[in-house]
């Protein structure tokens, strides 16, 4: 028996001493029940022990399983995901090319009025009420642009 700081005492000691030399003398008979009760003892714990491997190597292949199904879904979450996510890129791709196009032809659009506005400038009855609007012949036009 141990004491509280851990040491084996004397009277285990001397139990321990005992028992080894009653079992050294009874392993001493080739044929005795001894020898084979020891024989069935280490059978039994080795059987026990290839037992105890066999199920920790199970519990641990049962882990791994679970661990690689968890990875998997997850792989499949993630690969769904990113087709998703494929998907909206190309359909928003594809509003940024229309987008691009609608506002190039509103640019051209707007050059042509510019050229034509340059070009053309205001007619002669446009510069008379201008002109009269100025001068005070005329009341401003409502929503003109000065």
């Amino acid at each position: 028996m141990r004491n509280p700081t851990g040491e084996v005492g004397s009277a285990t000691r001397s139990a321990r001493a005992r028992a080894r030399s009653l079992i050294t003398h009874l392993l001493a008979q080739p044929d005795g029940p001894a020898r084979q009760m020891v024989e069935l003892y280490l059978v039994t714990y080795l059987a026990s022990l290839e037992s105890g491997r066999e199920e920790r190597m199970l519990l641990e292949s049962q882990a791994h399983q679970e661990k690689f199904d968890a990875l998997r879904d997850e792989a499949e979450n993630l690969m769904a995901e990113s087709l998703s996510l494929h998907e909206r890129n190309h359909r928003l791709a594809g509003q940024l090319a229309q987008a691009e196009s609608v506002r190039s032809k509103v640019a051209q659009h707007l050059q042509q009025v510019e050229v034509r506005e340059v070009s053309s400038g205001p007619t002669n009855e446009e510069l008379y009420n201008r002109i009269a609007e100025v001068v005070g012949l005329r009341p401003p036009k409502q929503g003109a642009v000065k």
